[in-house]
């Protein structure tokens, strides 16, 4: 994420809009989203920061099915619990997406 701080109504998706490596095209940093390029298996993984040790609860999102949620004090990170969660960008937020092997 390219700004300090992002400011996230419920059930948005967390847009890492600065993106490092996307060899195969499958992530989309306008609106958040990654779609794998090939079927198989895919290793994902995400890294965030609540603001200032307030609590953040986030969920990572496969064709609209919740797969995993994180508590801090299609396929998405997004906000789940209140409207106007409040996150670290700059450096410290990440999501990784990688084929493991083709199906």
């Amino acid at each position: 994420m390219s700004t300090k701080q992002m400011h996230l109504g419920i059930n948005q998706n967390l847009v890492f809009d600065r993106v490092l490596l996307n060899d195969g095209s499958g992530y989309y940093p306008l609106h958040g989203l990654f779609i794998a390029p090939q079927s198989g298996i895919y290793m994902v993984s995400s890294s965030i920061m609540a603001w200032n040790g307030r609590a953040l609860a986030a969920e990572i999102v496969k064709n609209g099915n919740v797969q995993a949620r994180v508590y801090a004090h299609e396929l998405s990170v997004r906000s789940f619990v209140k409207a106007d969660a409040k996150v670290c960008g700059s450096d410290y937020p990440s999501f990784s997406g990688y084929l493991l092997w083709p199906m």
